[in-house]
């Protein structure tokens, strides 16, 4: 599932509402055996990045879909990242 991150603009960035959307969101899903990759790639703005939901009952292709999101992010730039 791709879940894009709303965001307030404020003067410094992402309120911090942000960040703990994403701890909130987080922990739902490991109730749920979900996992959760968080991307960033705009500081501030109304979608400063996204959450990818997934469920893949290997480990190995959870670890491989974690690698691949974390190229892509290596490939966009500075401004993307995982947090």
């Amino acid at each position: 599932m791709w879940l894009p991150m709303v965001g307030e603009r404020v003067s410094s960035g992402i309120a911090s509402p942000l960040r703990e959307s994403i701890r909130k969101t987080r922990d739902a899903c490991a109730r749920r055996d979900f996992q959760v990759l968080a991307v960033r790639w705009y500081e501030d703005g109304p979608t400063p990045g996204c959450l990818l939901v997934y469920r893949f009952e290997s480990a190995t292709v959870a670890q491989h879909v974690a690698a691949a999101v974390e190229d892509v992010v290596r490939t966009m730039g500075q401004d993307w990242r995982v947090v």
